[in-house]
């Protein structure tokens, strides 16, 4: 067999190794249906920037943060969340997810057989949950926008480029999300100003429904993300629907 063949091969069993945790996750329940949050976990109202809980609870790692995950997709869903399907829950295999953001595990998840109810987003060992509308400014610091630790344990070193954070960002949205630049149109590419730990990032996102053509073939619909960013590491996100070019 030869070097590529290896190489294709072990790229499809990890794919299908990642596939069927999920799928296990899912059929199992990951233990406890309609479990609160554990202690230290963030269920705020959308906008929110709760900072991390200092508490003890009795789990630790991947098991904290998929529970919390799931218990925040199973309101956003409005399904119990012992119903709730998705993952990973297995931390080598959600090591090998590529929109981690340093300590933050990425995790998806749906109602049963609804891929289209898919909710996309992070959660921490803590049990803090992260996404566009809640505790962003964690997303900020583990990419390592504040230099150092970034507040994180597992900041990213060297900090990710601005495409890189708004690549992540685009995948919580969903699928149907891609980031759109058109430098003539003075639509630019994503952006991060920062001065003395304030500042903003900014980008463009094109969402596309089905139209002419199949999935994709639709016009564009653009909105703009503006996201503030304060000193204390906290982050908050505005979105403005803008016309196509």
């Amino acid at each position: 067999m030869s070097n590529m063949s290896k190489k294709v091969l072990i790229q499809s069993l990890c794919a299908m190794a990642l596939f069927w945790a999920c799928a296990s996750d899912s059929q199992s329940g990951g233990g406890g249906g309609g479990a609160s949050p554990p202690r230290g976990s963030a269920s705020p109202a959308a906008g929110s920037n709760a900072k991390p809980s200092t508490g003890s609870n009795a789990m630790s790692g991947i098991t904290t943060a998929y529970t919390a995950f799931r218990a925040y997709a199973a309101q956003k869903l409005g399904i119990p969340a012992d119903t709730v399907e998705g993952g990973p829950k297995v931390e080598a295999l959600a090591k090998m997810v590529k929109t981690r953001v340093g300590a933050l595990w990425a995790f998806m998840m749906q109602k049963p057989g609804e891929p289209k109810s898919e909710i996309r987003g992070w959660a921490a060992d803590d049990g803090t949950v992260v996404t566009l509308d809640q505790n962003l400014g964690r997303l900020f610091a583990e990419a390592g926008v504040w230099g150092g630790a970034g507040g994180g344990s597992g900041a990213a070193a060297p900090r990710l480029t601005d495409r890189e954070i708004a690549d992540r960002l685009v995948w919580s949205l969903g699928s149907k999300y891609t980031i759109y630049s058109a430098l003539p149109h003075n639509i630019p590419a994503p952006t991060l100003t920062l001065k003395d730990g304030a500042g903003t990032f900014s980008f463009t996102v094109n969402h596309t429904e089905s139209g002419p053509g199949g999935v994709g073939g639709g016009p564009p619909q653009l909105t703009r993300i503006d996201i503030a960013l304060t000193a204390d590491h906290r982050a908050s996100a505005t979105q403005k629907r803008i016309p196509s070019p």
